[in-house]
């Protein structure tokens, strides 16, 4: 188990014992580190740290930690590490300044369905603004409906790869994001799926999303006038865009041809 380059493990049945054990025996040849449905409160999270710290990408994926152990990792070890996944865990309670650590200094955050409070938010996105070597973000199924409209939208620009799946954004946010997009930008891949974007200007809708080189619009509601926007800028007009993501959503494959845009972008549509 300690010498994969890659290792991954789902719901292990291993004791105390085992844990600890495994963390203290774990070497540099392991660099990606995925954890799923454990239960590691019990252990020395400094053992766990250090065992953190050979990796160069980590997920922790329904982990059950205490705070402590939460506000240790993300304030000590996680800033360390260049691609931090912490998916579907409650981080309500972790102190502000670790998580603040972590977003800036880290290459690849990705804390989709942690359930963050607004003030772990705010400062998450304040922060973030700063770290220019990001390249990745994933905030998928938090509610960022009461986020400073230009806040996110600036953050949304300068990061080239964002999602923002699921975040019950609302039509103001959506219009800063979409008119942010039409400066000078960073962003190339946005995931905008499971949203309503139906009141956005469709005119600023089809520029700003032609600028992107990849668009997930996955169970998103559009207007009718929107896609006719988007096909004609993308067919005849100056267009970035390589891939477009149509999957599960019936509604907008019957409302656009997607064989009159398979010679100019690639569309998705499993």
């Amino acid at each position: 188990l300690i010498k994969p380059k890659e290792l991954h493990l789902s719901g292990p049945d291993m004791s105390p014992a085992q844990w600890t054990a495994f963390f203290q025996q774990m070497t540099s040849r392991t660099e990606i580190l995925g954890l799923r449905m454990v239960n590691l409160s019990f252990a020395d999270i400094k053992i766990i740290g250090q065992a953190l710290l050979k990796t160069r990408s980590v997920t922790l994926n329904y982990v059950c930690l205490e705070v402590e152990q939460w506000n240790y990792l993300f304030h000590n070890i996680l800033p360390s590490i260049p691609q931090v996944t912490v998916i579907n865990i409650n981080l309500s309670e972790i102190q502000e300044g670790s998580l603040g650590r972590t977003v800036r200094w880290c290459l690849h955050v990705n804390l989709s369905s942690t359930y963050l409070n607004t003030d772990q938010k705010n400062l998450l996105l304040n922060t973030v603004i700063h770290n220019t070597r990001i390249k990745s973000l994933n905030l998928a199924g938090l509610n960022l409906a009461e986020c400073s409209e230009e806040l996110l939208a600036n953050v949304v620009s300068s990061i080239p790869q964002v999602n923002l799946a699921s975040t019950k954004l609302t039509t103001n946010q959506y219009t800063s994001i979409f008119s942010r997009l039409l400066g000078a930008i960073r962003l190339r891949e946005l995931d905008l799926s499971n949203l309503s974007l139906g009141k956005v200007h469709s005119g600023l809708f089809a520029l700003a999303l032609s600028r992107l080189r990849s668009i997930s619009l996955q169970n998103t509601i559009v207007t009718r006038e929107q896609l006719q926007e988007l096909r004609t800028q993308i067919k005849f007009n100056y267009s970035a865009l390589e891939y477009l993501a149509l999957s599960r959503n019936i509604m907008l494959i019957n409302q656009i041809n997607p064989l009159e845009l398979a010679e100019i972008v690639y569309v998705d549509l499993k």
